[in-house]
């Protein structure tokens, strides 16, 4: 119900015809749903790097961390 909300809301700011600059105030609930309508219907989808879901963890510190509770219990 949420989506079909952020389309038609989408759809009545982007088709005003007539104006230069166009503000509306829209829920937030709503915002990201009319921001992602709008940047793939103008071409402006931001491009987000490739992370590795595990670069960053720090594998020595879990395995240290589940033998100590493994020992304590």
């Amino acid at each position: 119900m949420i989506d079909q909300r952020d389309e038609r809301i989408f759809n009545e700011i982007y088709n005003i015809k007539g104006h230069k600059n166009i503000v509306a105030v829209v829920n937030q609930w709503h915002m990201e749903g009319v921001e992602t309508h709008w940047r793939r219907l103008t071409g402006t989808v931001e491009e987000k790097p490739q992370l590795s879901p595990v670069h960053d963890m720090d594998i020595d510190a879990m395995q240290e961390k589940t033998m100590i509770n493994e020992w304590l219990r």
